[in-house]
């Protein structure tokens, strides 16, 4: 289990490592439009319990937003085209550090 679940305090050089989920969700206000993408962090079962990292709206979106959290470009773009047919994707073995998280309340 992680630090932060735990309830410890994190400590600067602190990092986790764990899961990246990410959920397409079609565009509710415009259906014919870019799909809406949910971006969490956890374990390796399922996105329960999991922090949000953030959202895309699109694939550019994403695929900025994955590269923030460290995860490589081919990683990102095999996630996008994985997404096409799908409609979540795991993205497993992605260590997190604080400076990472420092938008998030942890």
């Amino acid at each position: 289990m992680s630090d932060w679940r735990q309830g410890r305090r994190w400590s600067p050089a602190a990092a986790s490592t764990g899961v990246i989920h990410i959920v397409r969700e079609k565009h509710l206000d415009e259906p014919a439009g870019p799909y809406h993408f949910v971006v969490s962090f956890g374990g390796h079962k399922d996105p329960v319990g999991a922090i949000v990292l953030g959202q895309a709206l699109g694939a550019r979106d994403l695929v900025f937003l994955l590269r923030r959290f460290g995860v490589s470009e081919g990683a990102a773009t095999l996630a996008l085209k994985e997404l096409v047919v799908q409609n979540q994707y795991m993205i497993p073995g992605v260590t997190l550090r604080k400076g990472q998280l420092g938008h998030l309340r942890t």
